[in-house]
């Protein structure tokens, strides 16, 4: 539980100041898709972090679920959802920071609607992918204490088995190797850059983004 809170409140800190700085530069500007998609990121942070993490530090301290079926049956589907949310994030960060470091002297504009469309798919996916930790989660007593647990019919464990082996892939495998691509692919981009010293400022900045982008996919 100690280690939890501390993972709390520093990324509670740091993802906070992530988003103070988006929604500052947002006010002065039209929003940008990449800008939104960081903020999306730094959100699915904050949720784990605010929502998720007490939850678990509760459960471990008193050493019983005494938190209620519904909590019970939404905290590890609420955990996953986060955590898909922010793979499909990454991806998407990618892709855009590819198409940058293709032009990045080009002035895209994204309609708001683009922006709204592309977080609700994103989530909408995400939501749906851990399903079935939503339907399986249950309260049980065992030995005499009320726990959480994940209770599959024998009619389901097939599917489960299945299930459990294509999830990792589906949600972090696969995005992982996406995000990967489009990011070397963006940093090979901004190499190929031409030397007049426009080009060169948007190589460096290109690389900059790159290179930050990169590393937040690598946490």
């Amino acid at each position: 539980p100690a280690r939890l809170v501390a993972v709390c409140l520093v990324g509670s800190v740091g993802n906070l100041c992530v988003v103070g700085v988006l929604l500052r530069g947002a006010r002065k500007g039209k929003p940008s898709l990449i800008h939104s998609l960081i903020l999306n990121l730094s959100l699915a942070d904050l949720s784990l972090l605010l929502f998720s993490a007490p939850v678990r530090a509760t459960a471990y301290s008193r050493g019983v679920w005494d938190l209620g079926w519904f909590v019970c049956k939404s905290s590890d589907w609420f955990i996953h959802t986060c955590m898909a949310a922010k793979s499909l994030t990454i991806v998407a960060v990618a892709k855009v920071c590819c198409a940058h470091a293709r032009d990045p002297a080009g002035q895209v504009s994204t309609h708001s609607c683009t922006i709204w469309s592309v977080l609700g798919a994103i989530w909408a996916v995400a939501c749906l992918l851990p399903l079935p930790e939503w339907f399986f989660s249950t309260t049980r007593h065992h030995a005499g204490v009320e726990m959480c647990l994940v209770a599959v019919p024998a009619v389901a464990r097939e599917f489960m088995s299945v299930f459990g082996k294509l999830y990792p892939i589906l949600v972090f495998c696969l995005p992982s190797l996406f995000a990967s691509f489009y990011f070397w692919r963006a940093y090979g981009q901004c190499r190929k850059r031409g030397t007049k010293p426009q080009n060169l400022r948007d190589q460096m900045r290109s690389r900059q983004l790159t290179l930050m982008l990169l590393s937040v996919e690598a946490c």
